[in-house]
């Protein structure tokens, strides 16, 4: 009812064959008209459809109020995670201003349109999005002819980004320290900004170690309000980013009990955030961390949860990788072995399809584990070799050592002739995680290395000294899994 009266043609093409017998001239006329109304006369709409008044200045012709308006419309999208329309009302903005003079007023006003550009296409295609390196190249273009005063600094984040889901992990290394160098002098939440990608990088090239110092470092800096600004900018809160990845690198470090913990942390701080984003960064993290604890129920619970808030949100990369994790779950659960595995092969197909590739020996152990349970001894040992050329083109060192685990548990599996390579890959598997401090894969291999001397005491003893070392070197989780195998051969052979 007036006021609110809302009146519709009853068929579109009337509405169509109406439209086109108005004069360009009227034409023009009606929809600056229109926009000035909602302008003077109905502010609510203004606050609350700023899309509506763009479309109306830009068939008016109105170029510099219809680009406010575009930009005005895609932050609300964006900031309400709606972000297919975020995008549409961006590109049409840059649309707009693609038909002004150059100026640097006007490469000022575009970046304001790339930046968020390249957000909401990484948030709803992901990462690695092929499309998005366009838009990064644009931005660092329009920063350099800026100068002084760009956001170069998130720019350089975005293209760092890029470059690690696409595990281009060397070009990626060399961006990290970029981002390091360019939050010099500036407040501490660039400085958070700058170690998450230090860590992050280190963490997925196996220096754990550095990882984790840059983890903890970033984690004393967080600040809400700082770190909200910076996830406007970067689609993700460094908070619940670093939480979930330090889980991962405190499980490695051996140190499952504190992992659990903080991968908790990361899911609350997203909730509390009211961030679905980040939150499902977070929950599928923490899937991760308790898929490597052989946590089977857990595991397949995060990832559920992960899927859930991809659908809700239109999240395509964490629907994706949500099926990683239930898949990896069911794996572990023992009962439902061949639906994890298909699972985690469909959830990598679609994370794959998006330009990504970092941690994808993840992808390769998940997938062993789950053809070895199956009994695909052969698909077994494809994909773990497929995963060990994968670490030496990729530098991604991550699962390097329980790969090689996991090659020798096969071999032994295929025929106990092999006893002798299955033995030489388990004591390169020791030496990769000593190399990198990795305790927790260094026990695993130990296990595995015990359980393959059995048939030569002498060797076998040797090897629980080193089983036995492995595991005096933790101080914690003594009730997860690995811990308890450890034990219970020790005091065996005791």
């Amino acid at each position: 009812m007036p006021p609110q009266a809302i009146y519709t043609f009853k068929h579109a093409l009337i509405q169509d064959a109406a439209y086109s017998s108005i004069l360009r001239k009227r034409l023009l006329d009606n929809h600056r008209t229109i926009g000035e109304c909602f302008e003077k006369q109905f502010p609510q709409i203004v606050e609350s459809k700023p899309a509506l008044l763009a479309h109306h200045f830009t068939a008016a012709g109105v170029t510099d109020k219809a680009i406010q308006y575009w930009e005005t419309a895609g932050k609300r999208s964006q900031a309400s995670f709606a972000n297919i329309e975020a995008q549409s009302q961006f590109e049409n903005g840059l649309k707009l201003l693609a038909t002004l003079d150059e100026s640097p007023e006007r490469d000022q006003q575009e970046l304001g349109f790339q930046l968020p550009l390249g957000t909401v296409m990484t948030m709803a295609g992901g990462w690695a999005n092929p499309a998005v390196e366009k838009v990064h190249l644009r931005a660092l273009e329009l920063c350099q002819r800026i100068g002084e005063g760009s956001p170069i600094f998130h720019v350089t984040w975005g293209m760092w980004a890029w470059r690690l889901l696409r595990s281009e992990l060397d070009i990626a290394h060399t961006l990290a320290d970029d981002v390091l160098s360019l939050a010099d002098g500036r407040d501490d939440g660039y400085l958070m900004e700058s170690c998450f990608s230090q860590a992050c990088t280190g963490l997925f090239r196996g220096e754990f170690e550095k990882a984790l110092e840059y983890f903890e470092k970033g984690m004393t800096l967080y600040d809400t309000d700082r770190c909200q600004f910076h996830a406007g900018i970067t689609g993700q809160n460094a908070g619940c980013t670093i939480l979930a990845h330090w889980a991962w690198g405190l499980w490695i470090a051996g140190f499952p009990e504190k992992a659990i913990e903080t991968g908790r942390r990361g899911v609350e701080l997203g909730k509390e955030l009211k961030d679905p984003f980040s939150e499902a960064f977070a929950v599928y993290h923490l899937g991760c961390v308790y898929q490597h604890c052989l946590m089977g129920t857990e595991a397949r619970e995060c990832g559920e949860a992960a899927i859930a808030i991809g659908q809700e949100q239109g999240f395509g990369i964490w629907l994706a990788l949500g099926m990683l994790c239930r898949g990896s779950g069911l794996v572990l659960e023992e009962e439902r072995v061949e639906r994890g595995v298909e699972l985690v092969k469909q959830g990598f197909d679609i994370f794959r399809g998006t330009g990504a590739e970092l941690s994808l020996t993840h992808y390769h152990t998940v997938l062993a584990e789950g053809y070895m349970a199956s009994g695909r001894l052969e698909d077994a040992r494809q994909t773990v070799d497929a995963g060990l050329d994968f670490v030496e083109r990729c530098s991604e060192r991550f699962h390097e050592s329980n790969l090689h685990r996991l090659k020798g548990e096969i071999l032994l599996a295929v025929s106990e002739d092999n006893g002798g390579a299955a033995i030489a890959e388990f004591e390169q598997a020791i030496e990769i995680a000593k190399r990198q401090k990795a305790k927790s894969w260094e026990l695993r291999a130990a296990i595995s290395l015990v359980q393959a001397q059995k048939n030569d005491p002498q060797q076998q003893s040797q090897a629980c000294d080193l089983l036995k070392a492995a595991f005096q070197a933790f101080t914690e989780g003594f009730d997860t899994p690995d811990l308890i195998e450890a034990k219970s051969i020790i005091e065996s052979r005791s």
